[in-house]
């Protein structure tokens, strides 16, 4: 019996942590991280993006490329922030809804904003509209719901009836809540709703990390009733490389043995038919999923 079967036979419900992979598998055109850095770029800049980048990355000191990769994204993120302020200041670049008396006034991030435009609008690939009612029933069974997207997706995918019930945290808020109850949806990396709480500068992710104990919290008080499922991520992620860092570090060795089949990465292969189940440690993150 694979470990998602016993999740149905004890009727467990889960938490679901849910990343970029799967807003690209059901809606068109949706972009990768380095997609949307470069499609910013053209707009306010004539310089190579990749020229840019490889003087970036170049002198980045990280532990490794995946490292490398994502340190390098958040600083051509913030080198944006700055050009698009720029430009929007001196009237040279239009970002619907939004005013310079509004920029002044409520503090809004010209670059979030455009953003949050770009996230708010999006449609559904037709060829998945049966695999989402799938989708859309399994968000039923999540007792605690994740994600670090900025569209508006999962809370639509949910249909009327529980939309209801669903109560949806962004940013940080929420997490300093004691209790939980079931239906909850945390956008940690921000929502295009609220532009000012999207995560994606250095700034953004030095306050982000200074709060992920939070995160992991939540995590570690919950698995005690439900198992965690990552949906959407690449094992190389270092969003979810660093929450499981962070897990395995809150737990003594007993703990981590016992806890390690609640720990579930869902990882797709374009190439793979068939569900093949797998138990794998890493030792860099001390951790067995």
């Amino acid at each position: 019996m694979t470990v998602l079967e016993e999740l149905i036979k004890n009727n467990e419900f889960p938490i679901i942590f849910i990343g970029a992979g799967i807003s690209k598998r059901y809606l068109k055109n949706y972009p990768s991280w380095l997609e949307l850095l470069e499609e910013i770029w053209k707009e306010v800049e004539e310089k190579d993006f990749y020229s840019e980048l490889n003087i970036i990355y170049k002198e980045i000191e990280a532990i490794n490329e995946k490292e490398k990769n994502f340190y390098t994204n958040i600083k051509i993120a913030t080198i944006l922030e700055e050009k698009i302020e720029n430009k929007f200041n001196k009237k040279e670049l239009e970002i619907e809804g939004l005013t310079l008396r509004e920029k002044y006034l409520k503090k809004i991030s010209p670059l979030k904003k455009y953003l949050a435009n770009i996230f708010s609008k999006y449609d559904i690939i037709s060829e998945k509209k049966e695999e989402i009612i799938e989708f859309q029933n399994m968000l039923k069974k999540a007792r605690i719901i994740l994600t670090t997207n900025y569209d508006t997706f999962i809370e639509d995918t949910i249909n009327d009836k529980d939309k209801k019930v669903l109560k949806k945290y962004t940013g940080q808020k929420g997490l300093f809540r004691s209790e939980s109850r079931y239906c909850e949806l945390y956008k940690i990396h921000g929502c295009v709703s609220d532009s000012n709480t999207i995560v994606i500068t250095e700034k953004d992710y030095e306050q982000y990390n200074k709060n992920s104990i939070l995160i992991t919290s939540k995590i570690v008080s919950n698995l005690l009733h439900s198992p965690i499922i990552f949906l959407g991520y690449s094992l190389t992620d270092l969003n979810v490389r660093n929450i499981l860092k962070n897990f395995s570090e809150a737990l003594d060795s007993n703990e981590r043995n016992e806890f390690s089949k609640k720990i579930i990465i869902i990882n797709w292969d374009e190439n793979e038919e068939n569900f093949r189940e797998e138990q794998k440690t890493d030792d860099t993150l001390n951790c067995t999923y």
